[in-house]
């Protein structure tokens, strides 16, 4: 690790790192990003070295945490390494794919729980917006009130409306991921996930 710089920190650099947001500040917890600084060589050259460095000190300066920088390539060699690890691991894949599997499952069965008790509210707001237009028509219900109970039905109609299209959206969602899980199950190809982790740096 580098000792933190004195003074308020610099202004954060644009850049692609894969592990920017990902790696955590073992101090405070913050999202590391990059910080980049430049030495000078012996035979009097510059040259420029890029850091995860908390995000807090990044930010707000020495007073929140220090930099706890690390190398770029030091952090993200130590990663790959350990993703090649786990994915070359049959078992622990295995694993990790059931347990997502279970969360989404459950994640879309309840969407589609949800979704059956949308249906029969539906229902149950057209019943009472039929019945208050023949309480109107049969004058037992003033036009005021009869007007005053169409806006609230209206109100929870649209309001119910929007939570279908948000559930229809989930259940599409987790049908799409099912279908990629499904393809990535069928593929015996763990080396090649974690290379494609690597086309990101």
């Amino acid at each position: 690790m580098i000792s933190q710089k004195n003074g308020k920190p610099a202004r954060i650099y644009d850049g692609e790192y894969p592990l920017t947001g990902i790696l955590k500040c073992p101090q405070c917890g913050a999202g590391m990003v990059i910080s980049r600084t430049t030495n000078r060589n012996k035979d009097g050259s510059k040259q420029k070295l890029t850091y995860y460095a908390c995000g807090n000190w990044k930010n707000k300066g020495t007073t929140v945490c220090h930099s706890n920088m690390v190398r770029v390539e030091k952090a993200n060699t130590f990663v790959y390494n350990q993703l090649d690890k786990l994915l070359s691991d049959e078992k622990f894949f295995k694993e990790v794919v059931g347990r997502v599997n279970r969360e989404h499952r459950i994640l879309k069965e309840n969407a589609i729980k949800e979704r059956e008790v949308q249906e029969k509210n539906l229902q149950k707001i057209k019943v009472r917006q039929q019945r208050n237009h023949e309480l109107y028509e049969d004058s037992e219900i003033s036009r005021e009130e009869f007007l005053t109970r169409r806006e609230e039905l209206n109100r929870k109609l649209c309001e119910l409306r929007g939570k279908q299209t948000e559930t229809s959206m989930v259940i599409l969602e987790e049908g799409k991921i099912s279908r990629k899980r499904a393809d990535l199950e069928r593929k015996p190809c763990c080396q090649e996930c974690s290379r494609s982790w690597k086309d990101f740096s």
